[in-house]
């Protein structure tokens, strides 16, 4: 799911229209016109727990991003590799 906004203007582009890109628990942050990203957001969902990327925990031994709040998993790495970076480098 996506969805448009205004926001302010794009380093690569000079567009001032993004839109939030939806996929497993994440949220991308894109430019529309050249598709540059912003920043990824992520949504627990057991907890609700809303922040960015890099406040998820990785656990090794499960392979998975964690929330840091309730240790509940948000993505597990292959999904995250699959789903997720593809995205965010397009």
């Amino acid at each position: 799911m996506e969805v448009e906004y205004s926001g302010p203007t794009c380093p690569m582009c000079s567009s001032s229209l993004w839109k939030a890109v939806y996929v497993l628990n994440f949220t991308l942050h894109k430019c529309s016109r050249c598709g540059y990203t912003r920043f990824v957001l992520f949504t627990c969902p057991a907890c609700g727990y809303h922040d960015a990327l890099e406040m998820l925990h990785y656990d090794e031994q499960s392979k998975a991003f964690k929330c840091r709040r309730c240790k509940a998993v948000v993505s597990t790495l292959e999904d995250y590799e699959k789903q997720v970076i593809p995205l965010i480098t397009k």
